[in-house]
Formats: C-alpha cells, structure tokens, sequence
C-alpha cells in the first residue's frame, strides 16, 4: 500500500508539472485586485465565457500578470476578440516539457497586446492636416490599423496617411475630414512603448496564437532565455526605434529560441533578428519590410541555425531595406532551405563569414536593382559551404561569391538560374582563392557583357586544393560569355574546355524548361540535362523528388519524372471467380 501511495504521488507530481494550471485573461471582468498579484476571482466560466459560474482563476490586465510567479507548465490564456494596451513582461521559467505558456481561448479574432494607444480629441492645424496631443514621441502611426507614413517635417505631411510628430503634438493627414469620426476601426492609434512583450532572465517560454502590433522597438524581444518559443504569432505595425532593431528580435544570451507558423508585416526594421544559437526559423510568413537596412530574417553571431520553409516577400521595400535572409558569423552547422524569397533589394540570400553551411531548395526570384539571388560575402576565409537544388531567376547575379577573402571547400551543385540582366552573371566566383566542385547547373543568361555566364575573374585554387567544373549547361552561346581566372574570355563551350580543361562534359543547348513564361523551370522529355549530370551524393531534387531517377542525376534543380501510365490490362480488374448470388 505505501509503495502504491508513492506511486500515486509521483504521478500526481508528474501531471502537475506536465500540465500545470490554466489562468485566463479578461478585460470584461471587474479587477478585484489591481497591482496585484493576486488572481481577481475564481469562478471563471471560459466556455461562455462568464466571470461567474465557473471554478477557473483570472486576471483582468496585464499588469497584474506581470506580477505573479506562475509554475512550471502554467497556461496564461488571453481572451479572443480583445485588446491589451499593455507589455507582457513573463515573470518566471518553465521548464524542459512543461514550459510556460502565455496564449489565446475562446472564439473571434486573436487577442491583441497593442503598443499602441488610441489618439483622439482632434483638432484642424491647417486645410486636411489636423493635431492631437501627444506627449511621447511615437515611432509608429496607424489610421484603423493601415501603415501610417512618417514625414521629415510637418510641411511635408500633405497626402493620405503621413503623419509627422514635434513639440509633443502629433499631425496627421485626413482629407475626409475629423479622425474622430473618420477613423473608428479601432481609431487613430500611436505607439507608445518600446514593446509588446518582452521576454528577461527567465527560460522555457512559449508565446502562440496572439497578435502583437503597434510597437516603436520589437513587438517581441528576448534577452538573456533559453528555449522561448514563439508560434503562430501575428505581428504587424512595428516602429523603427533605434538601428538594428527587429520586429521579432532574440537578442544577447538568447539560447535555443525559435519562430515557427508565424506571419510579421508592415515593419520598419528586421522582421527577425536573433542571435541565439540552436535557432529555428521555419513556416513564417514575412512581407512589407521597408527601413534603413531592415531584413527579412537575419541572424548575427548565432551559432548552429536553421531557416527553413519561410515566405519572404520584399516586393514593396522602397527604401534602403536589404536582404531576404542573412547569416552572418556564427560557428556549427548553419541550414537555410526550402524558404520562398521574392523582391529582395539586394540579395535572397547574403552570407557573412559563416563556415559549415547547406543553401538548398530555395526560390528566389525578382530580386531588385542590381541585386544577387545568392551572394557569399566574407570578412574572413570560410570553409565548407555548398549550394544546391536552388532555382533563382529575375536578378543581376545568380550565384555571386562577393569577397577577397578564400572560400574553400565552395560547392555549388543542381542550380536553375533563369533571366540574369544584359550585364549580369550566372555565376561569378572571381576575385579571391577557392576551391570545391562547380556541377550539374544550369545557366540560361540573357547577358551580353564580359563572363555573364561564369566569371572567375581575378580567383584562383587555393594551394593544396582542387577546382572542379563540369557536368554544367551554359545557354545560350555569346560573345565572351565565360571569364576564366586569368581574365581571359571565351564565346563557345568548347573553346573554354579545351583551353582550361573545365566542363568537358557541360553542355551549350537549349535545356527545355516547360514554360520561362509560367515560370515553370522542370524539364521537357527532350531536355539534354535528363540523365546528363555526374553524381555529387545528393538525393533529393528542388521538389522532394528522388535523384536519380534515371540512370544519372539530371543537371539542373528538378529531376525529370516522366508521367507514367500503366497499362490497359492494369486498370481492369479480374472478373470474380465463385460469384453467389443469394436471394
């Protein structure tokens, strides 16, 4: 019976720390207890949801949350529909499977942590720009939660939607008339804190399933923890307080922190910043990033990440916004595949000392200006990074290795690089020491100057090492279309085989995409690069599909699967034999 009673109590224990209790957030409830600690009752009914009825703890506001020490495995959860004027500050950890969880209940909308506040009681200045009080500066403006744009001075504020503070007075534009009246849906909303939740000193947090908007900094930003979690978050609305700032940002001591599922738009800086090491990044959605230097996901320092299966649309940035996705520094194994990447200014994908990194299966396509579907940069000489199965088109330079510093070990196998601009390259590698396999790629530029299929201009093999190149196809054939290392230029496959001994096994010929219009960049039945590639140890294409499907590996970043129709006698099935047939 005591062995029994001990088992009993450790299951006890175990159920506690695994499940916890559940605390629920409503801002309809009378606050019984105000600067406390103190749970405001404990009769919550969250299926009606009704503040009598029920056996279950809430809170009112925030503030009071912020106060309590909750438990290992404890759930806060805020009520769908409403709206928090306030910071979320989490008080104390978790722990390893039984995490602190701060998220929603109930039905409707996503409850909303706002860092902003509603602005009223305004007043004409001049003509369709009015003013309101206002005593600390905002770095972020909504008109019924649309972008508002600051101006650089209050005589440019002149069209719909700028605003422009001074003087502890905030100015907007309103052509209808009185944004008291105009704007009700929530209203005219300015931010007034740095952020919406922010995460200090305490370890195994998980954020999932609210709205953050309206922050001058991060609408959420970590310091100092170990495994936050943050899930299917909307984020939107997001100042630029200072520079390098983020709208998610994992900053110093972050460890083992993670985004997943969730969407960030309409923010003036990074749209995630970390630091952390052991990062994840994986199924967000991030678009609208438009500010000095602003990113869609970039990591400094941050040892061993991963960014995968992220949307990153930057077709909209306008100012001097940068990349897509940024790696920079950082030691262990960086992983940056299957991400979707479109309008970037400056690069897809940029690269920053890092060693040890795989850029595999990702779209990039329409990348602004002048601007790079991948682009290695070095502040110092990197080892082992290689690039593979990724389909770029619509940019200045496919692949570009943008640095004097040595690259060894540089490995670029199974690309599609489609559309390069009339003095663009494909794939330019020129300028510093390297070494590693160039393989099974396709180029298909429409350049006309000097290497704007490949240029290895100014390079050369690092001592000790090899260089490899072939099993490639370059399209089509023009005028000085390959640069060699010693600057030299070649207008046929051919001459440049011959005199360098490189791709002697590539290709010249149209590779047959399905469609440059749709775009559709997989291969026709005739396509030259079935079975034309040399294997390099990968298995799967851009797709999933296994490689190779046929007897080699195809060149370029989709196998070709023929459509497989079995035959007649496959599909009709056997007559039955010993058929009954009972009254």
């Amino acid at each position: 019976m005591k062995k029994l009673i001990i088992l009993l109590v450790a299951l006890a224990t175990i159920s506690s720390q695994a499940w916890g209790a559940i605390y629920y957030v409503d801002p309809d409830c009378t606050d019984t207890n105000p600067a406390s600690a103190t749970v405001d009752g404990t009769a919550y009914d969250p299926a009606t949801p009704a503040c009598t009825g029920g056996s279950d703890s809430y809170y009112v506001t925030i503030a009071d949350v912020n106060l309590k020490s909750f438990s290992v495995g404890d759930s806060i959860l805020f009520k769908k529909g409403e709206t928090w004027r306030e910071q979320l500050t989490p008080p104390s950890s978790g722990s390893a499977g039984s995490p602190i969880t701060f998220g929603a209940y109930g039905t409707g909308n996503a409850p909303i942590i706002s860092g902003s506040n509603l602005v009223s009681g305004w007043t004409v200045y001049s003509g369709n720009v009015y003013q309101a009080t206002l005593t600390t500066k905002p770095w972020v403006v909504t008109f019924d939660r649309t972008m508002g744009i600051k101006e650089t001075a209050l005589g440019n504020v002149n069209a719909a939607y700028e605003w422009f503070w001074t003087g502890n007075v905030l100015y907007i534009y309103s052509a209808s008339g009185d944004p008291d009246t105009v704007y009700t849906s929530p209203g005219m909303e300015a931010g007034q804190r740095n952020w919406g939740i922010f995460i200090n000193n305490v370890d195994y947090i998980t954020v999932s399933n609210l709205h953050v908007y309206g922050t001058n900094d991060s609408a959420i930003c970590s310091q100092y923890e170990d495994h936050l979690s943050v899930d299917g978050v909307t984020v939107k609305f997001v100042g630029p307080t200072y520079y390098g700032s983020a709208a998610v940002d994992f900053h110093e001591g972050s460890t083992n922190a993670s985004i997943t599922n969730s969407t960030i738009q309409y923010t003036q800086t990074d749209g995630v910043w970390s630091k952390s090491a052991n990062f994840v990044a994986t199924g967000n959605n991030i678009s609208h990033i438009d500010g000095p230097g602003a990113d869609g996901i970039q990591t400094f320092n941050a040892n061993s990440i991963t960014i995968t299966n992220n949307t990153i649309d930057m077709s909209d940035s306008v100012t001097s916004a940068k990349f897509c996705i940024t790696a920079a520094g950082g030691t262990g194994s960086h992983i940056i595949s299957g991400n979707t990447l479109t309008g970037c200014p400056e690069s897809g994908i940029f690269t920053v000392t890092v060693s040890d990194i795989v850029i595999s299966r990702n779209l990039i396509r329409n990348v602004q200006g002048s601007g790079y579907g991948i682009s290695i940069g070095n502040e110092a000489a990197t080892n082992n990074t290689t690039i593979q199965y990724n389909v770029i088109y619509g940019c200045y330079v496919g692949i570009m290795k943008n640095s004097t510093y040595e690259a060894k070990n540089l490995n670029i196998y199974n690309n599609t690089i489609y559309g390069i601009a009339t003095t663009g390259r494909g794939i330019s590698l020129g300028l510093s020491p390297i070494s590693g396999k160039v393989k099974n790629n396709i180029v298909y530029s429409g350049g006309t100057c000097d290497g704007c299929g490949v240029n290895l201009g100014g390079s050369s093999i690092i001592g000790g090492e090899t260089f490899e190149m072939d099993y490639n196809i370059f399209y089509p054939e023009r005028t000085n279309f390959i640069r060699a290392m010693n600057w030299s230029t070649y207008s046929t496959l051919a001459a440049w085989a011959s005199a360098t001994g490189y791709d002697t096994h590539s290709n010249k010929d149209d590779p047959q995409f399905v469609s440059t219009v749709t775009p559709d960049f997989s291969l026709q039945s005739s396509s030259p690069a079935i079975n034309a590639g040399s294997s390099v140890g990968l298995t799967r294409d851009f797709s999933g599909n296994l490689v190779p499907f046929g007897s080699a590996p195809d060149i370029g970043a989709y196998e070709y699967i023929p459509l497989i129709i079995p035959e007649p006698s496959l599909l009709i099935p056997e007559a039955p034999s010993n058929l009954r047939i009972s009254p």
